[in-house]
Formats: structure tokens, sequence, C-alpha cells
């Protein structure tokens, strides 16, 4: 760090994760849809899953905001395995061959992130901007996602 703009760059990038992470989610995704339009409509239907699989369990504004309330914040349906897809990696089959109807509890590790944001307050203060960007250098965001359990 300590380059020029750095300071900048982090303070977006803490706004985007945290203000406005749906919006991108949901551009990224339609730009997609618009690349893909001549592709089966199977094909489409797993992108439309990965899509709601991504904004359930990526979406960490509202753990920033609040603070995980509960360990298990909500059930998600969906017509394709994503996040077995997900977690199979590079090299793995495509999305289209995990096609079964699952349902997940998207489970937070709020032990983990409440211990997070105590170190963050106390090396940072209580300015929420601030801190947040501070601590999404120190810590991988990938340690705020919602862990996907079947069900």
């Amino acid at each position: 760090m300590g380059e020029i703009g750095d300071n900048l760059i982090r303070k977006y990038k803490t706004r985007i994760i945290l203000e406005m992470c749906i919006p991108a989610f949901e551009a990224a995704y339609t730009s997609l849809e618009k690349k893909t339009q001549h592709l089966s409509p199977e094909i489409r239907s797993s992108l439309n899953a990965a899509k709601h699989w991504a904004i359930a369990s990526r979406n960490i504004s509202d753990v920033f905001k609040n603070g995980p309330v509960d360990d298990i914040l909500e059930v998600l349906q969906l017509p394709y395995d994503v996040n077995s897809w997900y977690i199979s990696g590079n090299n793995s089959k495509p999305l289209v061959s995990f096609k079964k109807p699952v349902k997940y509890r998207l489970v937070a590790d709020t032990k983990r992130i409440q211990g997070i944001f105590a170190e963050g307050r106390k090396l940072y203060g209580e300015d929420i901007s601030y801190r947040s960007s501070k601590i999404l250098i120190n810590w991988s965001v990938k340690d705020f996602w919602f862990h996907c359990e079947q069900v």
C-alpha cells in the first residue's frame, strides 16, 4: 500500500462492497445475460441461479452495517447446486451439470466476525467508513461471506 491513489481505491472499494453490492452483481449479470442471449434456456437459467447465490452469499453490506444478528440468516432455494459447483473450482464441470433442486441455509461465522469488528473498533475507532475500509484491507472479504449448508 502507500501508492498514489491508494486511499481513493480503499474508499471506493469499501463503498462498492458496502453500499452497491447488489447493484454491482445485477450489473455484472445483466452484462452476462446480454452476451449469452444466444445460449440455451438451461444455461441462462443456471446463470440466474448463480446470480441469486452470489447476491445471497456474498452481499456483506448488512454484516458491516448491523453486524451478524444470527448465525443463520436466510434459506435459499435454487434449481442448481451452485455452491457445490463453486467449491469444485476451475476444473469443475459446467454449472448446468449441477442441476438439482437444492435448499441452503446461509450461515455466518458470527463469533469470528464479531471478533474482527471488536479488534477493528479498538484499532480504528467508531467511524464505520474508515473502520470498514481498514478491516477490508487487513482481513479478506471471504471472512465475511456466508457459507451454504444444504438442508
